[in-house]
Order: structure tokens, then sequence, then C-alpha cells
């Protein structure tokens, strides 16, 4: 019988510019812009409630939203939650954003 623990899952991606980034989009829901806030899409990584998913894995929300939503007063599809988060992606890498990967491995 193998008694080999499991790996520890990679570590997620982590960049204070990405935040910034994300937080000076418009607001995905209300289009307020900039939205403020950068919110942690938890299911997106398939973290559990302790632990906060990656820096690229964030839509950007101002407060009122970022509130609702956290108050279960908004409701968003995760199709579009999905796209946002794609679009962000493509934007970052247009601009050359970095970060770091706590993957061990280079890159996405």
């Amino acid at each position: 019988m193998d008694v080999t623990p499991d790996p520890k899952p990679p570590k997620p991606f982590r960049s204070k510019e990405r935040l910034i980034f994300t937080a000076m989009q418009p607001c995905f829901n209300c289009g307020k812009s900039p939205a403020g806030v950068a919110h942690h899409v938890r299911w997106a990584e398939g973290c559990g409630w302790a632990q906060k998913p990656g820096d690229d894995k964030t839509i950007p929300l101002c407060y009122l939203c970022h509130d609702k939503l956290h108050n279960y007063q908004l409701n968003m599809g995760r199709e579009e939650i999905q796209d946002e988060m794609d679009r962000l992606d493509l934007l970052w890498d247009m601009k050359g954003g970095e970060g770091e990967w706590h993957t061990g491995t280079e890159g996405k």
C-alpha cells in the first residue's frame, strides 16, 4: 500500500499590480469607472472557504456592487464572470503585466 502523501497544490498567482489593474477597470456589474475593487472569484480556482484564489481570478466591482455581492443581493452568471476574467487576462497580457507565479513553472 502506497502511503505517499498527496502533493501540495500549487500556490496561487500573486500580483499587487494585477489587483490595481483590475480595480482600475469599469465595474463588471454597473459600469462605474474605475471600479475600485478587485473581487476574488472563489469558484474560479476551486479554492476552499479559507483559501483566497489567485489575483488573476478577479473581476472589477465598485464598492456598492461588491457589498451587494457579499450580501447575496447581486446575482451574476458564471459564464459572464469567466468571460470577464478571460478578457482581463488578454488585456493584462497585452499590457505586458507581471506577477509572481508560485507554481514552480513559468507563465500560466
